[in-house]
């Protein structure tokens, strides 16, 4: 029997997903995208483990943000690139990545 955490767990991978993916299909709304892929999509794929799923909202995130100029949320996908590289095993580039993006990230919400 699953825990509640788990349970929820798996409810707000479900919802990521399912926002994730419907707005992917509307792409014109690129804001929206991003907010939904840093704020749900990128982190909870990193949280329960699905690598695959996240290198994709990671790529998504990364290709939309750089398209639109949209630095801050380029920025952010930075990192969560560094925390898949954290997980694949590559841990020197991944916490480089990390904390570049992190210095990047209090330059552009302080400007």
């Amino acid at each position: 029997m699953p825990s509640i955490r788990e349970e929820s767990t798996g409810a707000a991978w479900t919802r990521a997903l399912e926002i994730a993916e419907k707005l992917g299909d509307a792409s014109e709304d690129v804001l929206s995208l991003c907010n939904a892929l840093v704020q749900a999509a990128c982190p909870v794929a990193l949280f329960v483990g699905d690598l695959a799923a996240a290198e994709r909202y990671i790529a998504m995130l990364l290709d939309y943000s750089a398209k639109h100029g949209l630095a801050l949320w380029h920025v952010r996908g930075r990192g969560f690139n560094g925390m898949l590289l954290n997980k694949t095993g590559d841990a020197a580039v991944g916490l480089q990545l990390l904390g570049t993006a992190l210095g990047y990230h209090r330059i552009l919400v302080t400007a």
